[in-house]
């Protein structure tokens, strides 16, 4: 049913600069050593059946149909990565009769977290955050002078990749002119032979993330055909005639971006 090899590459892809695999394997090897036959034999099982069921082919293929991989990836720490661990944690914290022993124990555990680059216990994450929505500010002031500007309802917005990822999570009213998937597989500067059908994505990615100017006709069908309103791009690029031959005048600036709305009659 499941191909050892491809659970193994997709863990290595993914896994990241945390500790959670080296934790979860500990975390089995403390529940066979300490746990009583039956219970130890359960939470094996438990965790191997969870990895397989998700990570094989079968699986792949058909949750694959709803999602990308950045996100189906994401599974494996759910089930049963993160229930193993914090089972063990818990189990041994609660175990302990006296507070500074407990103390100590979920210190260990932090200073671990910390020191192998855990997802939650970053120096970032333990600094306050410049605004509520806990979102940089620059991309917050961008928004808003797309909305305050705007015409349409949902209007499509062809971002640079940070600015992208942060403005669904401020204004849900946006639509992407440049798909996720298309950023995921295509942010780079090559051609279009592998791009299929992103690659109109990859004519804007490349005017607004890395400011090419030399894609005039490629990037007019891009953004008719994307359906275009805003363009936001770095400031540094120096975009403004470019944009303009296209159609496209400045509205804003905010820091190091700069806003480009489509004209009226186009």
């Amino acid at each position: 049913m499941s191909q050892t090899g491809d659970i193994i590459q997709t863990i290595q892809d993914y896994m990241g600069e945390t500790i959670y695999l080296p934790m979860f394997l500990c975390c089995l090897l403390i529940c066979y050593c300490t746990g009583k036959k039956d219970s130890r034999k359960r939470i094996l099982w438990l965790s191997v059946l969870g990895i397989l069921a998700i990570f094989n082919n079968v699986s792949i293929r058909v949750i694959g149909k709803f999602t990308d991989t950045i996100t189906y990836y994401r599974f494996l720490w759910a089930v049963p990565v993160l229930l193993a661990i914090a089972y063990v944690i818990t189990k041994a914290i609660t175990g302990l009769r006296k507070i500074w022993e407990k103390a100590v124990v979920l210190g260990v555990v932090l200073l671990l977290s910390w020191g192998f680059g855990s997802s939650f216990v970053t120096e970032e994450s333990l600094r306050f955050p410049e605004n509520k929505y806990n979102l940089p500010a620059e991309a917050i002031a961008v928004c808003d002078i797309i909305a305050q500007d705007k015409d349409e309802e949902r209007p499509v917005v062809a971002f640079d990749m940070g600015t992208q990822l942060a403005s669904r999570a401020y204004d849900p009213s946006i639509v992407w002119g440049i798909r996720r998937k298309a950023y995921i597989e295509h942010n780079d500067m090559e051609g279009y032979e592998e791009a299929g059908k992103y690659k109109a994505d990859k004519v804007l990615i490349h005017a607004v993330n890395y400011g090419v100017q030399g894609e005039g006709e490629l990037l007019k069908k891009a953004l008719s055909k994307r359906k275009v309103d805003y363009i936001v791009t770095f400031t540094g690029y120096g975009m403004d005639a470019y944009f303009e031959g296209l159609g496209y005048s400045l509205v804003d600036r905010c820091g190091e971006k700069s806003v480009y709305g489509k004209g009226k009659g186009l």
